[in-house]
């Protein structure tokens, strides 16, 4: 029997929308400072912390991933993964 919800895009919208919305909710709710939400995040960009929360952002698509694989659900994995690059590359530029 085919799997339900086994498309590409089923991985990717929801692949890239998690780690966005985890991220200005946890922000909004952890920073207490003096600066503005987006002057805050701009000038934490080129930090080792802000490393570290974009890999936390990170944790939802890895469940996703563990689920779509448990359920072979190889298409929707394979959107997640592709949705991840964006996030990847600002790791990767953030060094």
């Amino acid at each position: 029997m085919k799997p339900k919800f086994n498309h590409f895009l089923w991985g990717f919208i929801p692949g890239f929308i998690f780690p966005m919305a985890l991220f200005f909710v946890t922000w909004g709710s952890i920073y207490k400072g003096e600066y503005s939400f987006w002057d805050s995040i701009f000038r934490m960009y080129g930090t080792h912390l802000m490393q570290q929360y974009v890999l936390f952002c990170m944790l939802p698509n890895l469940l996703l991933i563990f689920f779509a694989y448990k359920t072979d659900r190889w298409k929707m994995a394979s959107g997640v993964i592709v949705a991840l690059i964006p996030y990847l590359s600002l790791l990767f530029m953030n060094m």
